[in-house]
């Protein structure tokens, strides 16, 4: 446990420490606004778009009654989706990470109409910036005060002699 050693005698080190675990602390707020929109974005998705991602694999063309095409056989479904609970949140959290979100954008506007447009831009400008930006205010906060802890001057009273010398 070396690392150990060296926070203990490393004080900026030492602080920095501090503001990771604090920063993983201050998360809590942060983690359940994240998920509860997840889970809202979800929700809609699943309004708005289930069952509407299924295209014939063959002609590439929108099969909106496919469950007596491929009852068993998924290959006319998009892996994102939101047919399930489950597969909306996957689709929504492709879509915050920014993997391959225009895919599911043109597949949406495919399968419905160009109105899912004003879906996927809300939850990429909400999302990706408002969320993101949140996520890097707490954690510059985090650092700022802990950078603030490490530049403030220290006051030693084993080097202090009161002001006057002895002789």
């Amino acid at each position: 446990f070396r690392v150990f050693r060296l926070a203990k005698k490393w004080t900026s080190f030492r602080i920095l420490l501090k503001a990771v675990i604090q920063t993983v602390f201050s998360m809590g707020n942060f983690s359940v606004l994240l998920v509860l929109m997840t889970v809202v974005f979800a929700l809609m998705g699943m309004e708005f778009f289930a069952t509407t991602l299924k295209f014939d694999p063959d002609s590439n063309v929108s099969v909106q009654l496919c469950d007596s095409l491929c009852a068993h056989d998924y290959s006319c479904t998009d892996r994102a989706n939101y047919d399930t609970f489950l597969w909306a949140i996957v689709t929504v959290f492709q879509t915050l990470k920014g993997e391959d979100w225009n895919g599911i954008l043109y597949s949406t506007i495919r399968g419905t109409s160009w109105a899912a447009l004003i879906y996927h831009l809300s939850l990429v400008i909400l999302g990706n910036c408002v969320i993101f930006n949140l996520f890097l205010a707490i954690l510059m906060a985090n650092f700022d005060e802990a950078n603030d802890r490490i530049r403030e001057p220290r006051y030693y009273p084993a080097c202090d002699t009161g002001g006057a010398r002895r002789s």
